[in-house]
């Protein structure tokens, strides 16, 4: 049984097996996903390392071989990290509220990039991809996802290093 806190307010008990070596989607399927297009197929990993490895390895890939062998990113990334369950595509669309009486949440939809990823993932891709204009980053987000401010700028540079989102 594990335990996935969707919000502060709304907990799921889901029941899954999760073989070895399955950091990543829960199809199973090597990345890229939405906001890694156009990036090499990789995946699932085996530890939080080797994912690090990949995304760091994409900040690297168009540079000449010499530059290649320094990766600034990659030794800002905490290996350290849990593997936990994430929807990894969590905004306002994906996101079905009642329409009459008390507002509440009737399903959360668009599992296609769920999966297992480091525990900060699901909280740096909500905010990235919504950007720093929207007020479901500032105020919504940290109301239902624990706020990662020791990784979240790390992770905005990374991705707009090699134009992902």
């Amino acid at each position: 049984m594990i335990f996935l806190s969707v919000s502060r307010r709304i907990n799921i008990f889901v029941s899954v097996h999760v073989a070895e070596h399955s950091l990543g989607r829960i199809d199973r399927r090597s990345l890229p996903f939405i906001g890694f297009d156009n990036q090499p197929q990789a995946g699932p990993f085996s530890s939080v390392s080797k994912f690090h490895d990949y995304i760091c390895s994409l900040s690297c890939r168009n540079l000449d071989e010499g530059w290649r062998a320094y990766n600034y990113f990659r030794p800002l990334m905490p290996d350290t990290r849990s593997i936990v369950f994430t929807h990894s595509d969590i905004h306002q669309a994906n996101i079905l509220i009642s329409a009459t009486g008390p507002p509440r949440i009737l399903a959360i939809v668009d599992w296609e990039q769920s999966g297992w990823y480091p525990d900060y993932w699901e909280y740096c891709r909500a905010c990235f991809i919504s950007g720093p204009w929207e007020k479901w980053r500032d105020y919504w987000i940290p109301k239902f996802l624990e706020p990662q401010p020791d990784i979240y700028p790390v992770y905005c540079e990374l991705l707009m290093s090699f134009g992902g989102f």
